[in-house]
């Protein structure tokens, strides 16, 4: 006899491996009731089919497995008569509905990862995974080299930014140019901020040195802007945000984490016109528009800040 099904494996979590073959014919009706138990294992953890398959596609395979298992058993029943060469058809025939279950069920399996995936990337917009906050700053280096309209942050001090001088020059020319930005910042007076520095494990009022340095990074900004209102920041009194950077058609938002210095953070990358990437935008403009949230500082209220 052809042998039908050799040396399938088929893992899952916590089970043993499996190994599924076909006797040849001739070996015996031992060996095809060993067969038999074998494929009688296989069908129990195929019917353990992935939650991500539909009804329709379980529905189908446990039917294609249960022909196969009783072809394969009606098969074995009639190796105890006469018609060998009927049993032959029927086990093989058994024997290759069941392979086809196994293939249908791991393409399934496939192709739903697959499809996540491709959701995540199309649909939700996540492009990049950053363990460390500090490990988007080439990205964020080349990205910002070519902005064109706008960059959005809602940050502490951006101390890391500020002080690389790549991303400082950077941004300098690009506000030369007409870049447009907005901030929301924490007030540096705030309880809040208090209690993330706390939080946070640094010494009392060094994040707040870096959150004045950066209203003062803001005030030169001004100066070489072609419209000083081109630069813009609003200070808001309320637990911390969420750390936010959009520049023209990207954005990296993350947690702000207990004990953990923002650098340290992970840190998700979204591109434009998704679903991800429109939801955390949309949240920065409903802040920024709400005149209750946080105030926007006039150039004289910023020189104020020390």
């Amino acid at each position: 006899m052809i042998i039908f099904l050799e040396r399938l494996a088929i893992t899952r979590p916590g089970a043993p491996k499996m190994t599924y073959r076909m006797a040849s014919q001739g070996s015996g009706v031992d060996s095809l009731l060993r067969d038999m138990r074998s494929i009688i294992e296989g069908v129990s953890i195929m019917k353990e089919i992935d939650s991500n398959m539909s009804k329709t596609e379980k529905l189908i395979n446990i039917l294609v497995i249960f022909i196969g298992v009783a072809m394969v058993a009606v098969g074995v029943a009639l190796m105890f008569s006469e018609h060998e060469i009927l049993a032959t058809v029927f086990i093989s025939v058994g024997s290759s509905l069941l392979a086809s279950s196994v293939i249908m069920y791991l393409t399934s399996v496939y192709l739903n990862k697959h499809t996540t995936g491709q959701r995540l990337s199309e649909y939700w917009g996540l492009e990049e995974i950053y363990l460390q906050r500090s490990e988007i700053t080439l990205d964020r280096e080349c990205i910002l080299s070519s902005a064109k309209k706008s960059l959005d942050m809602c940050a502490f001090g951006s101390h890391s930014m500020r002080n690389s001088p790549n991303i400082d020059k950077i941004v300098k020319d690009r506000v030369r140019l007409g870049l447009k930005i907005r901030m929301l910042v924490i007030n540096p007076n705030s309880e809040y901020l208090k209690q993330r520095e706390s939080e946070e494990g640094v010494a009392e009022g060094s994040i707040r040195k870096h959150i004045i340095s950066l209203l003062s990074w803001v005030v030169k900004l001004k100066r070489i802007a072609p419209v000083t209102s081109h630069v813009s920041i609003k200070l808001y009194d309320a637990l911390p945000l969420d750390y936010y950077q959009r520049v023209d058609d990207y954005l990296f938002i993350g947690p702000y984490q207990f004990k953990k210095p923002s650098r340290n953070t992970i840190t998700l990358k979204y591109k434009a016109h998704t679903k991800g990437f429109e939801y955390y935008a949309t949240c920065f403009d409903d802040l920024w528009d709400d005149p209750n949230f946080a105030e926007l500082q006039s150039d004289e209220m910023l020189k104020k800040w020390k």
